[in-house]
């Protein structure tokens, strides 16, 4: 099954490109049912293709939603999840 995933700020809004990760602070959401019931969290990759670059976050499932997973995400190289 494809997953899905986005990248939101603080308010539910997407991220404007290019954005200040220094200043920016966002949301990274996946939905993953063929994933839903894990205990515990996932990594998954985040490709920057425009940078060259990738972040490797750290995700937890929605106890409330299974298959969807959220990581509140902190400037760079800093990843924080609920």
């Amino acid at each position: 099954t494809a997953s899905s995933l986005t990248i939101k700020d603080e308010a539910g809004n997407p991220v404007a490109s290019p954005a200040d990760p220094a200043n920016t602070r966002f949301y990274i959401y996946l939905n993953d049912k063929d994933k839903a019931g894990t205990t515990s969290p996932i990594n998954v990759l985040v490709i920057n293709n425009k940078k060259g670059d990738t972040l490797k976050v750290s995700m937890v499932e929605d106890a409330a939603n299974p298959g969807n997973f959220k990581c509140h995400f902190c400037g760079v190289g800093r990843s924080e999840c609920p």
